[in-house]
């Protein structure tokens, strides 16, 4: 049959059509993460994004992989599809992407523990599209790789600020009351930040040892941004080991700026004030940051930790903010988490002065802890003007467990299957001389899950029945029944029982080990870490 006019207009109408009319319908998937570097057993916040760039709607289903060990929960719905998760996968189903339009899905991660972070190469989160029948074509997607993982550890702050009629002191004076001692390795900072100054000045809890800078633990003054620092109190005025500074890119927590690093054995207990001051020896722009002793009875110690220039013609301290805080500098290792800290209990408090002497009335500061722990592991306050910050409530300092005169020692050092045994204690002697960190296999915190701790989260794990062998190191598995220990008084004072709870029956010496046997007073010869550290 011929074909009239009006068929020949409708197949020119046809060959004239876009092809994009006929294409299927397509849709991509990304998905982000609110941080590549999540806190060992916490949360991370999840967002996938589909979008559709075409003129016809499109069905999604997809399947998003996790590294092994994470979950999902706090999935959304949006588009008519929503998220459900199972085994280290999050699971679209049910989504039509608009035309020209976008869904988008959030959910929360959790990380898993450090017995189950997965390694290195098996970090990355994945999308996989469904190819069912009636689904739309998953043209592009992308997922991200995690970097690595951050330890987790409670972070307590007490912050002031100042009203908008008071802008700069002639003195600022920061005051620091460390009243427990958490230990020689402990990697606890004490600090009073200057927002103003750009910068920090405060104290630390471990015991140092280098061949330039002396003995002691660490006293610090840094400011971002810096150009030019010179040294306060020499060693040879005999209070601590003296003043060293640093200007470089990295001087300042891995950015440009200086620090004044000075090494004095602070005393728990003694409050020590931090006055900033302009440094007039040195001219307009330069602050200098001296630490006094000023606890009653005390001898008054007082050295200068140095002198910092920050560019500026200043002759009065800035002041606008400021923010004391307990920070637990081991967040940096992965295999730190909110059980293996060390107690610490410090006071912080605030004032200033005028150019005549006068005090210059300070605000009363608000306190605030972090959510990367339980808060059970953080207790922060604040009555008159002076606030109380307290890290791992629960916990005790990093220290020493003793029976009959010698210290329980993980004898190949902090690794799985470490055998425990009692060896030599350390004295403050050695600590000196070899830093506290030497001391890490023998340094242990009685945490408040039950477990004895070193660092990098190293349980006491009791022997198996009839096993070969006695107790050892094995990473901390929470809620491992082999790795509950419960410290019974004995009938002395002073001595208690290690009882392994899944056996009741107690730790004890056995040859060149550590073994369980029936508890017996014979058996209740051990002492644990107190809220202090002691030798």
């Amino acid at each position: 049959m011929p074909i009239n006019k009006r068929g020949y207009a409708a197949i020119a109408a046809l060959m004239l059509t876009p092809l994009a009319a006929f294409a299927a319908p397509a849709y991509t998937a990304a998905l982000t993460l609110a941080s590549l570097s999540p806190s060992v057993g916490g949360t991370d916040k999840a967002t996938l994004q589909l979008a559709n760039t075409g003129t016809v709607p499109a069905a999604a289903c997809l399947t998003i992989g996790m590294p092994a060990g994470f979950t999902a929960d706090g999935l959304t719905s949006a588009c008519g599809g929503a998220l459900t998760s199972s085994d280290a996968a999050v699971t679209l189903s049910g989504a039509t992407v608009p035309a020209g339009g976008a869904c988008t899905f959030t959910f929360t991660t959790h990380v898993p523990p450090v017995a189950s972070l997965p390694p290195p190469g098996a970090r990355s989160f994945s999308i996989t599209a469904s190819t069912a029948a009636g689904l739309a074509t998953l043209s592009a997607s992308s997922a991200p790789t995690l970097k690595g993982f951050l330890g987790a550890t409670p972070g307590l702050y007490s912050n002031t600020s100042f009203p908008s009629t008071v802008r700069s002191v002639a003195i600022l004076d920061l005051f620091i009351t460390p009243q427990t001692d958490p230990g020689p390795n402990s990697n606890v900072f004490w600090s009073n930040q200057v927002n103003s100054l750009h910068g920090y000045t405060g104290l630390q809890s471990t015991e140092l040892v280098s061949a330039t800078e002396g003995v002691g633990k660490q006293f610090l003054f840094s400011l971002w941004g810096a150009t030019a620092a010179k040294p306060g109190t020499p060693a040879s005025a005999g209070i601590g080991a003296g003043s060293y500074c640093t200007v470089s890119g990295s001087a300042t927590d891995g950015s440009a700026g200086a620090q004044c690093r000075y090494r004095y054995e602070w005393q728990a207990g003694h409050t020590y004030r931090f006055r900033i001051t302009p440094d007039a020896n040195q001219g307009p722009g330069w602050f200098k940051s001296n630490v006094t002793d000023v606890t009653n009875g005390a001898t008054g110690d007082s050295f200068d930790i140095g002198s910092i220039y920050v560019g500026t013609t200043q002759t009065q301290v800035p002041v606008s903010s400021i923010s004391q805080w307990v920070e637990y500098f081991d967040w940096n290792s992965s295999r730190t988490s909110c059980a293996s800290v060390a107690y610490t209990n410090a006071q912080f408090s605030v004032r200033a002065y005028d150019a005549l002497g006068n005090a210059v009335t300070v605000p009363a500061p608000s306190v605030t802890v972090n959510k990367t722990c339980p808060a059970s592991y953080a207790n922060a306050s604040a009555s008159n003007g002076v606030a109380t910050l307290i890290g791992g409530p629960q916990q005790s300092a990093a220290g020493l467990v003793k029976a009959n005169g010698a210290c329980l020692t993980a004898t190949s050092g902090l690794r799985d299957g470490s055998p425990a045994a009692l060896g030599a204690c350390p004295t403050p002697a050695s600590v000196r001389a070899s830093g506290g960190t030497h001391f890490n296999p023998q340094l242990w915190v009685a945490a408040g899950d039950g477990t004895l701790q070193t660092k990098s989260s190293y349980c006491l794990t009791a022997p198996a029945p009839g096993a070969a062998g006695g107790a050892l190191l094995r990473t901390c598995v929470p809620g491992e029944a082999d790795q509950q220990w419960q410290v019974t008084a004995g009938s002395q004072p002073g001595t208690a029982q290690l009882v392994s709870l899944p056996s009741g029956r107690c730790l004890a010496p056995a040859g060149s080990t550590l073994g369980l046997q029936p508890c017996t007073a014979a058996t209740a010869v051990w002492a644990t870490p107190g809220k202090s550290f002691a030798y």
